[in-house]
This record gives structure tokens, C-alpha cells and sequence, in this order.
């Protein structure tokens, strides 16, 4: 039979919390809000508009040159350096890989070249069979599906992990089994509610996937 598993990866295979929230400091020129601050901000449900609006000003002109900066600045190298590995995301490819499952990357990034120079500083190309990125020109729904038009995928198990609610979509869309993950390497990313199990670590994920698939 075969196994086929989705992951995300900016918040769910790769820590990327220190680069977004540099990188903020660097386009608002401030450090007022500590980087656990700002991570309780985007915990309680506060999104980058809020933030900006509330605590620094800004008016929606001010807003459109931050999200067009950011969007530019944002997958440059030297942000992309600030990523690590998830806790337990080496130990859990790794376990996948061996187990026969295809696992495929699959991410809104807008470049190829960072997600795979990432995969790289952080050894995992041996288990990573695949990378599908949007470009942000279409949604994760799509480039699976499109992914999948070139081979049979008759008798396939299929999971999706991820920790967000666009994650939650997706999976409801391809007919995949969800695992949400909220890992110690996260700092709390705010519950989700429509479907899925939150699941606290990667050892947890791996546990309920050999569950399911041998339910």
C-alpha cells in the first residue's frame, strides 16, 4: 500500500518564529514589543494589520509598504537564516522515511531556492521525496492536486500535518487524514477548532499516523 504525507513547513517542520518577528522589528525600526510579546499577540488572534494599526499607527498606506515589504524581504537569505528545525521534525522524517512513507513538502513560500536550501542546512533531503510550493499564485489545494495528476493514487493512504487553519481546509479538501501539531518549538499557535486533533509533539503525530493506518 502506498503512504503519502503532506507537511507543511514554515510553523510546522521549520521554527520560524525568530525570522518573522526580526524581521518586523527591522521594518517597523522598533523593538517595542519583545519577541514574546509579539508572539502573545499572534497567539490571541492578532494578525500583522492589528498589531501595526494598534501599537505603532499605522494607516492603511503605511500598511500596503510594510506587507509589500515584507513580502520582499521575507524569504531573503539572511531572515531565512534565523530558522531551525522543529523540536523532534529530525527524528520524525526520519522514522517516515523509513517506514516507506512519500513525504512531500508543501508550502506557500514564493521561492523553490529557500525551501531547498533549508531542507539541505538541515539534513533532511534524503527523507523529503517532494516539494510543491503556490509562489502565492494559487492555494495548497491546487499544487496537490495538480501533484496528483501524475500518478495513481488508488489505494493510497494519505495524511496532511500542519498547524494552521489553511492546513484544516486543505486536508478537508484532498480527502486527507489532518493531524494538527503544535509543537514546544511554536510557543503556542492559537488552538483550531474545525477538525483534527491537536497533537503536542511530533512523537504524538507519528504514534496516531501508525494507529490510523493500521486501523
Amino acid at each position: 500500500m502506498k503512504q503519502i504525507v503532506y507537511l507543511d513547513f514554515d510553523g510546522t517542520l521549520s521554527d520560524c518564529r525568530q525570522r518573522l518577528y526580526k524581521l518586523f522589528c527591522y521594518l517597523t525600526g522598533s523593538t517595542k514589543l519583545s519577541f514574546t510579546q509579539y508572539w502573545q499577540l499572534k497567539c490571541e488572534g492578532e494578525n500583522q494589520k492589528k498589531i501595526l494599526e494598534k501599537y505603532f499607527h499605522y494607516d492603511k498606506v503605511g500598511q500596503k509598504t510594510f506587507s509589500e515589504k515584507w513580502l520582499y524581504e521575507i524569504e531573503q537569505p539572511k531572515w531565512l537564516a534565523y530558522d531551525t528545525p522543529a523540536i523532534g521534525a529530525d527524528t520524525f522524517l526520519r522514522r517516515l522515511a523509513e517506514a516507506g512513507w512519500r513525504c512531500v513538502v508543501v508550502t506557500n513560500r514564493q521561492s523553490y531556492q529557500g525551501v531547498e536550501s533549508q531542507i539541505l542546512r538541515y539534513g533532511w533531503r534524503s527523507f523529503i521525496t517532494d516539494i510543491l510550493f503556490t509562489a502565492q499564485k494559487c492555494n495548497k489545494e491546487e499544487i496537490i492536486h495538480e501533484f496528483e495528476q501524475t500518478m495513481d493514487i488508488g489505494n493510497t493512504v494519505r495524511f496532511y500535518i500542519g498547524d494552521m487553519q489553511e492546513d484544516v481546509r486543505t486536508a478537508h479538501r484532498i480527502a486527507a487524514k489532518l493531524l494538527v501539531i503544535r509543537s514546544e518549538a511554536k510557543m503556542g499557535i492559537p488552538p483550531i477548532l474545525a477538525g483534527g486533533k491537536i497533537h503536542g509533539s511530533f512523537e504524538r503525530v507519528y504514534r496516531e499516523m501508525t494507529r490510523s493506518r493500521e486501523g
